[in-house]
């Protein structure tokens, strides 16, 4: 995140304080906390899995820990900082900071501005990996995000400078997401789609090809479609991403040509009660397509079980086989060596401990 998203977030969460603490002096009762809430969640992983290589490994990890903090600076404005370490992959560092400027009761529009993952996919999952779809398109960065929610239609539109570039320093990057969301009874029904003209600014194709994302000649549009069918305890989850055009051999490649990756998610779980705790048990199988330069599997099955163990408390495990690439295929990146896939599998089992607060 820049610093001066930043130094807004904390004159934001300031000006909070100091318009609750004026108050103070005219209502004793209130307080400056009122307006401050603060959540987490600590996540601790024990891992055994055999690599691609047959190489076996085991570790016991702290996965996540979240903080998040909210401040209410008014009936229209409100901002968020959300801090995330992740043990081996992220130190810890500002995930999100951002502020938003709503009033359901007031207007269906609302605007948020800072660091945020924009509106492309929903990867929605009741497992504990990330699917393939999140893996491909998810894009983090310092954005304008301008939204209407009305009855059952949502929409978003947004923008933002990122990494990927055609020759200008500019905010040159936008997209578009449509939603509509209806419930009969027992039934629902989420269905999404969005539209970006620059995928390869997604966090994944970002860390691949560093240096030719910098010197694109054209951006690479993307589009995600996602749906999710809920009924009786049952949900059932499909999500498909997609580059729309393919990257410039320099910059990834399939088989000697420009790739042109996807990936797809098909997920059924169902949620229940054991005694009185919730409980959710769901599997999953995931394809990738030219995604072989991103480290993505060709294919994955995922199965697992979460049960709360106690209030806010969740213990569950996960069975995760990836497939990797034949060894017919390869791909290069960054104007690199092209490398062949290894056409084995890899297997994953997780048990991990939750807790929220």
């Amino acid at each position: 995140m820049k610093k001066s998203a930043l130094s807004s977030m904390v004159a934001l969460l300031t000006m909070a304080t100091v318009a609750t603490a004026q108050a103070d002096s005219h209502q004793s009762e209130a307080k400056w906390t009122d307006n401050i809430t603060i959540s987490g969640a600590v996540e601790v992983d024990a891992v055994s899995s055999s690599d691609y290589a047959d190489v076996d490994t085991s570790d016991l990890v702290v996965s996540t820990v979240e903080l998040a903090i909210d401040g209410t600076v008014n009936d229209w404005v409100s901002a968020n900082v959300t801090l995330l370490y992740e043990e081996d992959d992220t130190p810890l560092d500002v995930d999100s900071a951002s502020f938003t400027i709503a009033n359901p009761d007031k207007s269906p529009f609302s605007l948020t501005v800072g660091s945020v993952a924009v509106p492309f996919g929903a990867y929605s999952s009741n497992l504990l990996s990330d699917p393939l779809t999140l893996s491909l398109g998810e894009t983090v960065e310092t954005a304008a995000i301008l939204s209407l929610a009305n009855d059952n239609f949502s929409a978003s539109v947004y923008a933002f400078n990122g990494s990927s570039s055609t020759g200008d320093e500019a905010i040159e990057q936008y997209g578009l997401s449509l939603g509509y969301t209806i419930e009969s009874g027992d039934l629902s029904l989420e269905l999404g789609a969005g539209w970006i003209n620059a995928i390869e600014d997604s966090d994944t194709i970002q860390d691949a090809i560093p240096t030719a994302v910098t010197a694109m000649n054209d951006h690479i549009t993307g589009a995600a479609y996602h749906a999710t069918l809920g009924f009786k305890g049952f949900t059932i989850i499909g999500e498909y991403v997609a580059a729309m055009d393919d990257f410039e051999t320099k910059a990834l490649t399939f088989n000697g040509n420009g790739a042109r990756p996807s990936a797809w998610n098909a997920e059924v779980g169902y949620s229940f009660e054991i005694g009185e705790r919730g409980a959710t048990i769901a599997a999953s199988y995931q394809n990738s397509d030219e995604a072989l330069g991103l480290g993505l599997a060709k294919q994955t099955f995922s199965a697992g079980f979460a049960v709360d163990v106690f209030e806010n408390t969740t213990a569950a495990f996960e069975w995760k086989v990836d497939s990797d690439y034949d060894t017919t295929d390869n791909a290069a990146v960054d104007s690199g060596v092209a490398t062949a896939g290894t056409g084995e599998n890899q297997n994953q089992v997780t048990l991990r401990l939750a807790v929220g607060f």
